[in-house]
């Protein structure tokens, strides 16, 4: 039997100050806060599925060991900054599998720069796995966001059980 696990990783205090290239007129410290005890409020049904991971990505994720034979369906990303994205896509690297869904929720931030934001940091991402994997368009979301395809070379046109 298959078992479906969540992992919710956030602050729960807002956004960090944004610095260097995550700089925006819109952006500030603390911006979009929601409390650890409002999420669980809002997934009280679901709780007996859901961990959650509280701090800034720099340390949480760091601090965080996964359970070797968890692999990720579907990664929802939602984390503005560039550099947020980049430690979230360091950090999932190696639990992706062939058909892995990675969705982007703030993907059209910074005007659709592709020098700044998440684009950038799927592009370099992209061009670091480039001779293993691919990211193929799926759908959008909403106004802003984006999902992608995990697709490994090796797998791609073949059978899968």
């Amino acid at each position: 039997m298959i078992i479906y696990h969540f992992y919710a990783f956030d602050s729960f205090a807002g956004m960090p100050e944004p610095i260097g290239i995550d700089r925006q007129k819109i952006w500030r410290k603390g911006m979009n806060h929601t409390s650890l005890e409002r999420f669980r409020s809002i997934c009280k049904d679901d709780l007996h599925r859901i961990t959650t991971v509280a701090g800034f990505f720099s340390d949480s994720l760091r601090a965080f060991r996964w359970n070797e034979k968890e692999k990720i369906a579907l990664a929802y990303i939602d984390v503005d900054y560039y550099s947020s994205t980049k430690d979230v896509l360091t950090f999932i690297e190696g639990k992706l599998q062939h058909g892995s869904i990675i969705a982007f929720d703030d993907w059209n931030c910074y005007y659709a720069d592709p020098k700044r934001g998440q684009r950038r940091a799927l592009a370099e991402w992209q061009d670091r796995l480039r001779d293993t994997a691919r990211f193929e368009p799926f759908l959008p979301i909403s106004w802003c966001g984006m999902s992608f395809i995990y697709q490994e070379f090796d797998k791609i046109g073949k059978e899968i059980l």
